[in-house]
């Protein structure tokens, strides 16, 4: 029997001992949040646009042959500058003048018999057979820049082969992807300004050109408008190819005051916030100890507040920056597990 007391006895100290552990537990918890504030601060929200890509010149002309065969003559090297319809190289047209000989001969034993529709039938092939001999040698369609070449006199070429390219460097362009959530702040002619990984430290600007009315999407499946930009009068040290980061400018910066959510309560629908101190130094922000000091009574302020990134609002009106803000109690804001209690229909933070 008297084995069975001890028991007891026991059992109701463990018990008794572990309420009073929750109880301690919960009023440590609710403690802290009494005796921190946080501080109004001052950001400025740069209304920019992020963008990166590479540059490419404003034409390019592939130097490559019509046909196969061999490289008669090349008439112009790696970084000379040509006019538009200055010859970049032939290649051996020996069979092709032949063919236009041998044609221009039969024409003319035709014409002794008369004309007649054979003749004009002739006569439009002949146009063909010079054309022939006018593609083995190729053009500058534009004024511009030899950037790459690789050809000599007699080296064999086939049909389609690269060997270089012709640029025109008057101006230089890029595509690049912006995001649908920052479509409706794009507008043709806005300033762009970018950066070289090349040359980090020389300022390129340029403006938006034009951008599509739909919208692409990628292999992310994210929605974005491939927005062209120009950069009039490039640096010599830019050549297309290189890569850049930048950014559009959307607009006028702005000032913005923002706080931790922790700060703002809700009753009715509607936010507010305890202020115990007014302006000051904003600091570094965040949340700042009373270090055992009393805190002086708090106001309530009635708030307009916005989200504004993970845990933080930004304050629309009612406060200024270095406004000191008491942090609102677990049992009054905070619902369970920490999410924001709404009071009659307010809107939840998460």
């Amino acid at each position: 029997m008297a084995g069975k007391r001890v028991v007891l006895i026991i059992t109701v100290l463990i018990i008794a001992a572990g309420a009073a552990g929750l109880a301690g537990f919960f009023r440590f918890r609710r403690a802290p949040d009494r005796e921190t504030g946080y501080t109004v601060r001052e950001e400025i929200y740069r209304n920019v646009i992020e963008i990166s890509g590479n540059i490419q010149a404003a034409q390019e002309q592939k130097i490559q042959a019509a046909g196969d065969g061999i490289v008669e003559k090349v008439y112009v090297r790696e970084g000379d500058r040509v006019k538009t319809g200055q010859m970049l190289f032939r290649l051996s047209d020996s069979q092709e003048r032949f063919n236009l000989a041998n044609h221009e001969f039969q024409m003319n034993q035709e014409r002794i018999n008369g004309p007649s529709a054979k003749l004009a039938l002739m006569e439009e092939q002949r146009t063909v057979l010079r054309q022939n001999i006018a593609d083995r040698g190729l053009t500058a369609r534009f004024d511009g820049v030899i950037g790459q070449l690789r050809l000599a006199e007699g080296d064999y070429a086939k049909a389609q082969d690269v060997f270089g390219y012709l640029i025109d460097r008057s101006y230089l362009k890029a595509t690049v992807e912006v995001v649908e959530t920052d479509a409706a702040r794009l507008k043709a002619g806005q300033k762009v300004r970018l950066v070289f990984a090349a040359y980090p430290d020389l300022a390129v600007e340029g403006e938006v050109l034009s951008y599509p009315a739909v919208g692409r999407i990628t292999s992310r499946g994210a929605t974005v408008l491939d927005t062209e930009i120009r950069v009039d009068n490039p640096a010599d040290e830019i050549i297309p190819g290189y890569s850049f980061t930048g950014e559009i400018i959307a607009g006028e910066n702005e000032r913005v005051l923002t706080v931790e959510a922790s700060a703002i309560a809700y009753e009715n629908g509607r936010a507010y916030v305890e202020r115990v101190g007014r302006g000051g130094s904003s600091g570094g922000g965040g949340r700042e100890s009373a270090g055992g000091q009393e805190l002086a009574a708090p106001e309530r302020v009635a708030v307009e507040a916005a989200p504004y990134g993970r845990g933080m609002v930004r304050i629309l009106s009612g406060l200024e920056a270095g406004d000191r803000l008491q942090a609102q109690s677990a049992d009054g804001a905070f619902g369970p597990g920490g999410r924001r209690r709404s009071g009659g229909g307010a809107r939840l933070f998460r």
